[in-house]
């Protein structure tokens, strides 16, 4: 692609956002940073950015953030990539500043096994803040980050496969807050031809050829087929966000007004009861995840979680005890309220929640779990004191620990509750809370199919899926 017509593209995004009479700073004084990986996306962001705000007199501060999570030769080299390319920009009066963020050896794995995240979740929390502690520290109006109309196209796939609201289909945004992708209207194909035109080199990452990975699975295996076979499908994927983007609208006015009848204090958000009981469905989950992102971190709270709450707080009484957790959040009801809260963990306290949606090794208070797709069907393997196998056959499914109202299905269609499966068995106390089951999501019932007590000694019990 020609040098100058990519760039005027990013440029086209600058003007709207950077160089604007809104903008937050004028002229010089303007402070932008990017965020570069080394990969080809990234490299033409740094390049492209570089060029631009020289021109204006505007240094570009750049971060990299070395997750210490593949071979050291592979993620130390892709650092050292781009700090020669800072310093060949600079050699070239560039204004560029090269900042490099690198986090302890095993931060990313010990954050996935504490907060029950994938290792790309993991990573993804804690890069987003590196780059939150360097806006600050940097005092930037803008981040740029190197996401393209490719990345967008994959996220819109990822999101309906996994069954997103009308806010999630509505895709990548060019601005959140203070972070900028002047990328997003520019393809994968045009940023390689930029580069090519320019004789510039970049890096490639090994684990983005993993199909494993739901995303890499898409890219390799799904976008292929839909070009092959329905030409004219990224058409119709982009009137479908269109779409959201204006239906989220609506329902961001509805849910503005409701808001205002929030009480939030320190790590506690609440609702009156019974004007939330009057809801519509889809407001209750909207509802519900918004009191969860003013206290927590975790911005995709799963919508199976969402719907298990509104479902189990059409049966309680305002003054009934009700508790229902994820990860670390609480949602429970008092003097006629709905909280959400903090849940703050005794020694003897146990919660675990997570959704798999894709092949690959986790990691839970009760010891591992390994996905493995086989023909027809996902293996599960737990590993605790012993190995348990059992097969799903689909996903995404989910792997938590015992509920007071858990029930699982007998051979003769009847139901039995989980905590008496637990005393027939005879486990101890304090081994209840790490016993994991498998609840499915596929279905209206979303029922237990599998208690691997095998994993502490006991017995199994498999519900054919």
């Amino acid at each position: 692609m020609d040098k100058n017509i990519f760039e005027e593209k990013v440029l086209e995004c600058l003007n709207k956002y950077c160089f604007s009479e809104q903008s937050p700073s004028p002229g010089a004084k303007l402070k932008v940073g990017a965020a570069v990986s080394g990969g080809a996306d990234s490299v033409s962001l740094l390049i492209s950015l570089s060029n631009i705000l020289t021109a204006r007199g505007i240094t570009l501060y750049v971060i990299t953030v070395n997750h210490y999570i593949r071979k050291d030769e592979e993620t130390c080299g892709d650092v050292k990539y781009v700090e020669n390319l800072c310093n060949q920009l600079k050699n070239q009066n560039k204004l560029v500043e090269f900042h490099l963020v690198e986090l302890d050896r095993g931060q990313v794995f010990n954050l996935a096994r504490e907060r029950a995240l994938g290792i790309e979740e993991a990573a993804r929390f804690l890069r987003y803040q590196a780059f939150d502690n360097f806006i600050q520290a940097m005092d930037l109006d803008f981040l740029c980050l190197a996401h393209n109309k490719n990345d967008n196209y994959e996220t819109l796939l990822m999101r309906f496969l996994q069954g997103a609201s009308c806010q999630g289909l509505r895709g990548i945004s060019t601005l959140r807050n203070k972070y900028l992708r002047p990328l997003l209207n520019i393809s994968r194909a045009e940023i390689e031809a930029y580069l090519k035109s320019l004789n510039i080199s970049y890096r490639s990452d090994s684990t983005n050829f993993d199909t494993d990975y739901l995303r890499n699975k898409i890219r390799l295996e799904l976008i292929p087929f839909l070009n092959k076979k329905f030409p004219s499908w990224q058409k119709g994927l982009e009137n479908d966000s269109l779409w959201a983007s204006e239906d989220f609208e609506i329902i961001e006015e509805r849910l503005s007004a409701l808001k205002k009848d929030l009480l939030i204090s320190g790590d506690s958000a609440s609702y009156d009861l019974a004007s939330f009981n009057q809801l519509s469905q889809g407001l209750k989950k909207r509802l519900l995840l918004y009191m969860a992102n003013q206290i927590s971190d975790y911005p995709r709270i799963p919508a199976a979680f969402l719907q298990e709450v509104c479902k189990s707080l059409e049966k309680v009484q305002t003054d009934s005890s009700f508790s229902k957790y994820y990860k670390d959040l609480e949602v429970q009801i008092k003097n006629h309220r709905l909280f959400v809260k903090k849940f703050v963990k005794s020694e003897t306290d146990l919660v675990f929640f997570a959704i798999i949606e894709e092949s690959g090794e986790y990691n839970f208070p009760f010891g591992s779990l390994r996905v493995e797709k086989k023909g027809d069907f996902y293996e599960f393997e737990f590993l605790a004191r012993e190995k348990v196998i059992c097969s799903v056959k689909e996903l995404p499914v989910c792997v938590r620990n015992l509920q007071l109202d858990d029930q699982v299905i007998c051979k003769n269609g009847s139901y039995k509750k989980v905590s008496a499966i637990f005393s027939d068995w005879h486990v101890k106390e304090e081994e209840k809370p790490y016993i994991p089951l498998i609840q499915k999501l596929t279905s209206a019932g979303q029922d237990i199919i599998c208690l691997p007590g095998g994993i502490f000694g006991y017995e199994n019990w498999f519900v054919k899926d």
